[in-house]
């Protein structure tokens, strides 16, 4: 019996079949193909769909049918659907400055005390009421014509099984999720104007939706009997991925963004987060929440670094056969840089966001190379995310270890980096796709292979490498990290002038 986990990114998908005892049987990857008028800030919900289904075509190419798929996104990003299910409008990533008017209104409606109270999350442009509301605002028609508004996570699973659902995990990126009563709120959608039917139903997650559609199920060759099953948003998702079901542990998730998750018990009140950015979102275990800190620049910098300053290393990668970046870890320095980069290339992000910060470098002499600067990027953004770590332990969630998943955890390099800043164990995982993983496991308990998650997970989830700090250069590190701190409210005093 073989199950499946798809993984729809922001600038790809990828579906993953895994045996019932959790080995990668096949899997399949697309990279979105945008018209020209989406830039770098918007979707295009129909090639997503067009690319879905030739992944899942694909990775359902082997010598069992798939009984189960289990479906995770990127979050706050949506489309509004007619009759037809046609979209309306591409859906707008997070980081796209639009919606920062439109917030302001919901703010000055109910005031960011009631706000937190219903969301358990302070009000920001980045979510998806805000990019619907300036849809609206440009087309005041197009919510007329909507029959469904759903993010990407529901929009796959709708256009698979026929059933709009959405799980909790991914409802709460909308801010439009009511954490008390775990649906939408009336409150704040009256408020946006946007109508509450045209919301999915919100479900736990690992909500089964139902089968697959008959003609879907022809089209793609899956079996009429291919169980469609709701997953989570992509960061928790990694996080169920990678093991992380208890306190001490956290997941670093690292792709174009990079972003730490870890888990609290229900019991820690989450009012204590309240003054930061950082968010609480329900999770698959009982009576825990996940939060996290995260990165609006991650392995984004890195894909900078190739366009802007490594052309060169590109072509000699390409006549090597081998990839830009085990090039790049070929040559990297094998000692830390006295470089600092405030890693702002898209902001700064949790959990004390800045949308108007900006990327700088402090350090550079006539004598900096290219590959220091490569590596110092590494750094950077690990002395934010070591920020925000060091955050959490002051509210009382302490992470004592990371497990890596994403394109980042095929670096040792920068792994390495990660264990000598934080002072961490620092573990990959054989399978690093942790997303993937997680929607095979929701998979495989909802057709009954597994009675629950801790199950599930000795099957599927296994360390593989383990690094630890190396005590030199984590004594570096510290006062490297010490300077950082005190530059990064310097640095805020510009952003606001």
């Amino acid at each position: 019996m073989v199950v499946a986990g798809l993984d729809v990114g922001t600038t790809g998908c990828k579906c993953s079949v895994y045996s019932d005892q959790g080995e990668l049987k096949k899997e399949a990857y697309r990279e979105y193909i945008f018209p020209e008028a989406c830039g770098d800030r918007e979707l295009d919900a129909a090639v997503i769909w067009q690319c879905v289904k030739e992944v899942i075509r694909e990775a359902a190419l082997v010598s069992d049918p798939l009984k189960g798929i289990g479906v995770a996104s990127m979050g706050e990003a949506a489309v509004l659907l007619d009759e037809a299910d046609q979209p309306l409008c591409r859906p707008i990533l997070y980081f796209d400055p639009r919606g920062q008017e439109q917030i302001d209104r919901v703010i000055a409606a109910l005031g960011e005390e009631r706000l937190y109270q219903i969301t358990r999350m302070r009000p920001e442009k980045i979510y998806t009421i805000t990019k619907i509301m300036w849809e609206m605002d440009r087309d005041p028609e197009i919510i007329k014509k909507a029959a469904h508004l759903l993010l990407m996570q529901d929009y796959i699973v709708y256009m698979l099984s026929g059933v709009a659902q959405i799980d909790y995990t991914l409802a709460t990126r909308t801010y439009a999720f009511d954490m008390n009563r775990m649906t939408w709120s009336d409150e704040i959608l009256d408020v946006c104007g946007i109508p509450k039917n045209l919301w999915s139903k919100c479900v736990p997650t690992g909500t089964p939706a139902g089968y697959v559609k008959k003609e879907v199920a022809e089209e793609l060759g899956l079996s009429k009997d291919l169980l469609v099953v709701t997953g989570a948003h992509d960061q928790p998702a990694a996080t169920i991925g990678n093991g992380v079901l208890y306190e001490g542990i956290g997941s670093d998730s690292t792709g174009t963004n990079e972003c730490i998750t870890t888990v609290f018990e229900g019991k820690k009140h989450p009012d204590y987060l309240k003054s930061s950015e950082i968010s609480c979102v329900p999770y698959v275990v009982a009576d825990t929440y996940t939060t996290a800190v995260f990165s609006f620049a991650g392995g984004g910098m890195l894909k900078w670094y190739r366009k802007q300053l490594g052309k060169w290393e590109a072509k000699i990668a390409k006549e090597r056969g081998i990839g830009f970046y085990d090039r790049m870890d070929e040559i990297l320095p094998k000692e830390p840089t006295e470089l600092l980069v405030f890693p702002y290339f898209l902001g700064k992000g949790a959990p004390d966001m800045h949308p108007r910060a900006r990327a700088c470098f402090i350090g550079l002499t006539m004598e900096t190379t290219s590959e220091e600067i490569y590596r110092a990027l590494m750094e950077g953004v690990s002395y934010e995310l070591r920020m925000g770590l060091d955050y959490l332990k002051e509210q009382g969630i302490v992470v004592k270890e990371l497990r890596a998943t994403g394109g980042g955890a095929r670096s040792e390099n920068w792994l390495q980096i990660k264990a000598d800043i934080y002072g961490m164990p620092v573990h990959t995982m054989k399978v690093q796709e942790g997303g993937n993983l997680a929607c095979g496991m929701l998979a495989a308990i909802a057709v009954g292979i597994y009675p629950d998650l801790e199950s599930a997970s000795k099957a599927f989830i296994h360390v593989d490498k383990t690094y630890l700090p190396d005590p030199n250069r984590k004594a570096f590190y510290d006062k490297q990290y010490a300077l950082y701190r005190t530059l990064v409210p310097k640095l805020h005093d510009i952003y606001d002038t």
